[in-house]
């Protein structure tokens, strides 16, 4: 992997999602950078959705650059790449709101996914499913033909 990209989560959804102006029936945390809005109706999913895409660290990169809406509820994930320190804040209705307390450092990235693998068959164990060239998503459906 070659930069470092830090991995952050907020540390109290509800407390930072009340200061940036959204409320929601609930939110559910989900894995390291995930969480879950529900809403009640589609208006305030949309209006919720659209302050989550103007959030912008430092008046340049977004905070939340994976969005997804499913309904009602918004799949956010907390994509900025960089160090947060005190002096990193977003601006919100004309205010800067400095982050760091909002949020708690996780990880530091030290990989990526790769979509070219490779796959090694010890003596005895010979792949009848798998060709060269194929995709890594075959080798699931190749090792349980082994055993079936």
């Amino acid at each position: 992997y070659n930069r470092v990209k830090f991995y952050y989560r907020l540390t109290n959804h509800e407390a930072f999602l009340q200061e940036i102006g959204i409320y929601c029936r609930s939110v559910i945390p989900r894995m390291t950078r995930d969480f879950l809005l529900v809403f009640d109706d589609n208006e305030s999913t949309k209006n919720a959705e659209k302050v989550l895409n103007s959030i912008k660290v430092n008046d340049e990169d977004p905070l939340f650059n994976e969005i997804d809406k499913r309904g009602n509820e918004l799949f956010v994930t907390l994509s900025y790449p960089d160090e947060i320190s005190v002096e990193t804040f977003i601006k919100f209705n004309e205010r800067k709101i400095y982050i760091k307390k909002y949020v708690t450092f996780v990880a530091i990235k030290n990989g990526m996914h790769d979509s070219k693998g490779f796959c090694f068959f010890s003596d005895g164990i010979k792949s009848n499913t798998l060709k060269d060239g194929d995709n890594v998503s075959n080798l699931h459906n190749s090792i349980l033909n082994c055993f079936t």
